[in-house]
């Protein structure tokens, strides 16, 4: 449950840290006619798209002991094993 709750948490930040930049570029972005102007529009996209890769990266990035089926590999006495020989202390 530690380790979810961790997770949770995380994605919750991160999320919230998105949100943040993607509303300052919407509200920064030049306007013209009935929407954004082509510049801005095309940033915009731009911006989308970096950002998804980076949030793809960040996550592709971060280590893990799971296998998938267990919780995770946090180390919460319910198992003999939960992380590898060389990640106990």
């Amino acid at each position: 449950y530690a380790h979810w709750r961790s997770v949770y948490f995380t994605t919750r930040a991160i999320q919230g840290r998105v949100n943040d930049v993607c509303l300052l570029l919407a509200v920064g972005a030049q306007r013209g006619g009935s929407g954004y102007s082509e510049d801005a529009s095309r940033l915009l996209q731009r911006c989308t798209r970096l950002i998804r890769v980076s949030h793809t990266f960040f996550w592709a990035a971060t280590p893990t002991c799971s296998n998938g089926v267990g919780d995770g590999g946090v180390e919460d006495g319910d198992a003999s094993e939960d992380l590898p020989a060389e990640l106990r202390n």
